[in-house]
């Protein structure tokens, strides 16, 4: 029997505890258990891995930091990036990044807040994300974070 039609075994009786199968949805848990198979590399000691690789991601950045500018700064910075997928869209200056999509921003909000009158036009771009010293901020309106935490 394989183990797909073990599990269709049970199936009826779920189906009495938590009702129908169009009334829920597990494709949460299967994007867990994805992002969680990034962590693992290999067959042996899999337990292992996955708390060891986990807590390399979340100490680097902060590593990184505390590191004199160096081949391996560098090299951490460019495991970061590539880790995270950041896509750098502007360089502000050195150690501070706009990341993601610049989208246009509407002045009149700013001019009503500020009760002044801008006679020529001009052309501003806002971001939602920031990389600073290998940190990145997320603003509130940033909405995607919302959705995948």
């Amino acid at each position: 029997m394989t183990h797909n039609l073990h599990l269709i075994l049970h199936l009826p009786r779920y189906v009495k505890l938590i009702g129908p199968l169009w009334s829920f949805s597990c494709y949460k848990f299967e994007d867990i258990n994805g992002r969680l198979s990034n962590f693992v590399h290999g067959t042996c000691h899999v337990g292992l891995q996955i708390p060891s690789n986990l807590c390399v991601i979340t100490k680097l950045p902060l590593f990184v930091r505390n590191l004199k500018a160096s081949a391996l700064k560098n090299y951490c910075i460019r495991i970061l990036h590539k880790r995270f997928r950041l896509k750098i869209a502007e360089k502000i200056c050195e150690g501070l990044y706009c990341v993601g999509p610049l989208r246009c921003f509407n002045l009149k909000y700013i001019e009503t807040a500020l009760e002044r009158e801008i006679t020529e036009s001009v052309n501003v771009q806002v971001y939602s994300r920031l990389l600073k010293d290998g940190v990145l901020y997320v603003s509130y309106s940033y909405r995607r974070g919302k959705k995948v935490s």
